[in-house]
């Protein structure tokens, strides 16, 4: 009777252990390539058609945009670490109801920007690359393969086969991986990039 046990505490929050596993680099490349690994697929291969106009020009003003883009999310990130992302930053830094209508709509376009993906991921990537390689080396069974591929069943295959890998490889991959993916797409994209200019 005479033993005292301590008070309970309500609001136990034990230290989660996370640590800051991004740099300012992979921030950058994670921010650039718009959280996708398949970027370096069909970025490149959505250039050719603008052969004629400055892509120097283009580019810049692109990559001034992301770059105030990817600062203001390093600030946040930065004032608020680990608080949980897009939501969070625009309720404290606006509104609470703009934050939830923002990331509401965010999430249904992301649902539906999926669906999207495949097919681009064959007309802007599969399509033009292989185009490109079968004039290249006047190789008609690339040519071919392109036609086969505009069909909608194996279309649907295609882009649904590579949504499968992609999932896989988000939910299997471990982050220090997928961000080592995001930069060589970045560094594989700006060496592209640098070479069309050139040309």
């Amino acid at each position: 009777m005479g033993e005292s046990t301590p008070p309970s505490k309500l609001f136990l929050r034990e230290a989660t252990g996370l640590v800051r596993e991004l740099s300012w680099f992979s921030f950058f490349t994670y921010s650039m390539n718009i959280l996708s690994i398949q970027f370096l697929l069909y970025y490149v291969a959505s250039l050719v058609p603008l052969i004629g106009g400055s892509l120097f020009v283009g580019f810049s003003l692109y990559a001034l945009f992301m770059l105030l883009v990817s600062l203001l999310y390093y600030n946040f990130t930065v004032a608020m670490p680990r608080s949980g992302g897009d939501y969070v930053f625009v309720s404290r830094a606006l509104n609470p109801g703009v934050g939830f209508v923002s990331n509401f709509m965010q999430g249904i376009l992301l649902l539906l920007f999926v669906g999207i993906n495949g097919t681009i991921f064959i007309t802007i990537g599969l399509d033009a690359l292989l185009g490109y390689l079968g004039v290249a080396f006047k190789n008609s069974a690339l040519l071919s393969v392109i036609s086969f591929m505009s069909e909608p069943i194996p279309a649907f295959v295609i882009g649904f086969v590579y949504l499968i890998i992609m999932l896989a490889l988000g939910i299997f991959l471990p982050p220090r991986y997928v961000f080592g993916l995001q930069k060589v797409g970045w560094f594989t994209v700006m060496a592209a990039t640098i070479a069309m200019i050139a040309m």
